[in-house]
């Protein structure tokens, strides 16, 4: 995070969140809280994160990704 931090150029990570239709009584809210909590504090350091909804989702997003890099 040093690095990132002192040239947010200079590392990429990208952090991707399958956004699943769940039973809402099957969801683990303290799981689901700090999930919450960690995707707050990517934004508050400035990473990037995308969201997804399935696998071909997730490979449009990678091969789009890949493409403009």
């Amino acid at each position: 995070m040093i690095r990132f931090r002192s040239d947010t150029t200079a590392v990429r990570v990208l952090f991707y969140f399958k956004r699943a239709a769940q039973d809402p009584f099957t969801l683990d809210l303290t799981q689901l809280s700090q999930v919450r909590e960690f995707r707050n504090a990517l934004s508050a350091e400035g990473v990037l994160y995308r969201d997804f909804r399935d696998t071909a989702d997730f490979a449009d997003l990678i091969s789009t990704y890949i493409i403009r890099s």
